[in-house]
């Protein structure tokens, strides 16, 4: 499960723990810096990855970028740039679907 943040314009935020765990931490490493919603800057750590969505089909890829503060996982606008995003806040429901 991921949350959309679409004031997040990267690809991908995710928690360290998952980070290690897809072995990113093993590919060519780089550092960039994100800014909070609350103002504080942040050092990131990033690697490229490719993200998969299987019910579509759906392949794209982008920086993958994990911080020890992070808790979940967010698909940032660059995430979604080639998808029609759908959703519906009554029925609690999100469509995604190929651009």
């Amino acid at each position: 499960m991921a949350a959309i943040d679409t004031g997040y314009t990267g690809f991908i935020l995710i928690p360290p723990t998952i980070f290690k765990a897809l072995k990113l931490d093993e590919l060519k490493l780089m550092t960039t810096e994100g800014q909070l919603a609350d103002g504080r800057s942040i050092k990131l750590l990033a690697a490229y990855g490719i993200m998969r969505i299987l019910e579509l089909p759906f392949e794209d890829e982008g920086l993958i970028e994990t911080n020890p503060e992070i808790r979940e996982i967010l698909l940032g606008m660059r995430a979604i740039r080639r998808l029609k995003t759908n959703i519906d806040g009554c029925k609690r429901l999100l469509v995604m679907e190929r651009c």
